[in-house]
């Protein structure tokens, strides 16, 4: 399946891998997007299994891209400068004016897209006092942002968390339950399934973090990431409207008819059934990655703050 792909790398430690993204990023700022040869991207980032997931949906450059500009916004550096100020305004606003220039480097805002190294550092490393020239201005935002950005695109590679299944485990879980579809019953509701929920702050009976589950598995196909197999993927796990308590088959001859499937039900069995549980597995799998990347930092904030 497309994301086994996430053990290719096998580094010592996670902050070496980051080190590596980090590199690949810094150079991908000389083009700056968009990338037109999908060869052209480093193997590091490539194979990331973000990447690898971003890739179910669309194509290697675009989701590259994509991707960049999320771990960008996620890492929003103005939150924790406005935390540190006690939200000082103008601490806020130069800080949000560096989101924008680190977009502008790899050329992901309108003004800058398809522009040279030039253009892109003139927009802004004139009117940066600290920076006047474009290598100080690189060079601090390769010290200061890529690695963050780094972290969030090596999320689900390597130093996974040993208590969490991998995703083979987790895929079979979800194929479980597509025989009788949702809501979810107590007996295909494995342990492997039930590690993904997100973390509540109180105990819960087995049958609490069930019906949990259930909801949560409901939003995610509500909000699933492949766009093209959305409603197939709320039909096959009986979601969507009209297909509660019905059979694998009809639902597989309903998806058919949505997808207009040239092939037929053995197209659906092969082709769009493993599509559909490796991107629930890897939405699932990403949220909790995010969740526990929240903790350990907010663990480690806790910590400096003493």
């Amino acid at each position: 399946m497309v994301l086994k792909a996430k053990n290719r790398y096998y580094w010592s430690t996670r902050r070496q891998l980051e080190i590596g993204v980090a590199r690949a990023l810094d150079w991908l700022v000389d083009p700056g997007f968009p990338i037109g040869d999908p060869e052209t991207i480093p193997d590091i980032l490539r194979d990331l299994p973000m990447v690898i997931a971003a890739q179910l949906e669309y194509e290697p450059c675009k989701a590259l891209e994509r991707l960049i500009a999320e771990a960008i916004d996620y890492v929003d550096p103005h939150a924790d400068d406005a935390r540190r100020t006690g939200g000082d305004p103008g601490a806020v606003k130069r800080q949000a004016y560096k989101t924008v220039m680190l977009k502008q480097m790899f050329g992901l805002t309108p003004e800058t897209r398809g522009k040279s190294y030039d253009y892109r550092f003139g927009l802004f490393a004139d009117d940066f006092e600290r920076f006047p020239l474009h290598s100080q201005v690189r060079g601090y935002i390769r010290a200061e942002y890529l690695p963050d950005v780094a972290s969030y695109l090596c999320m689900g590679a390597a130093d996974r968390s040993p208590d969490l299944p991998d995703l083979d485990e987790l895929e079979n879980a979800l194929d479980r339950i597509i025989t009788k579809g949702l809501p979810l019953m107590p007996e295909v509701a494995s342990a492997e399934l039930l590690a993904f929920l997100p973390t509540v702050g109180f105990s819960e009976s087995m049958q609490e973090r069930v019906a949990r589950m259930d909801c949560h598995l409901h939003r995610q196909l509500d909000a699933f990431v492949m766009e093209h197999y959305a409603e197939a993927a709320r039909i096959f796990f009986a979601a969507a409207p009209g297909t509660k308590g019905t059979k694998v088959k009809a639902r597989m001859q309903k998806i058919a008819l949505v997808l207009d499937a040239g092939n037929g039900l053995d197209n659906i069995k092969n082709t769009v059934r493993p599509k559909v549980l490796e991107g629930l597995a890897w939405q699932l799998y990403r949220l909790k990655l995010e969740e526990q990347n929240r903790a350990r930092i907010t663990s480690r904030e806790q910590v400096d703050y003493r």
